[in-house]
């Protein structure tokens, strides 16, 4: 699965369902991934180098609570 359609199966599932709240969590971090990052609609991004599941946790207990999380990348 490429990159671009990850993006195209997101925004077919934000067409459908538009409730869902998104949490990207990639170790692709290039320019690519993260230009597309900023022009989607997510609730969330977590750099899996960004360390503990800890981190993970506390990024679903936001979205969870309605609020967004978008670790530093």
């Amino acid at each position: 699965c490429g990159r671009s359609s990850r993006f195209k199966v997101a925004s077919t599932i934000l067409r459908n369902l538009p409730g869902t709240r998104f949490l990207v969590l990639t170790a692709s971090l290039d320019e690519y991934t993260l230009f597309r990052v900023k022009k989607f609609p997510l609730h969330g991004f977590l750099d899996k180098s960004s360390g503990t599941i800890t981190h993970l946790i506390l990024a679903l207990q936001v979205l969870a609570a309605g609020q967004n999380y978008f670790s530093e990348a």
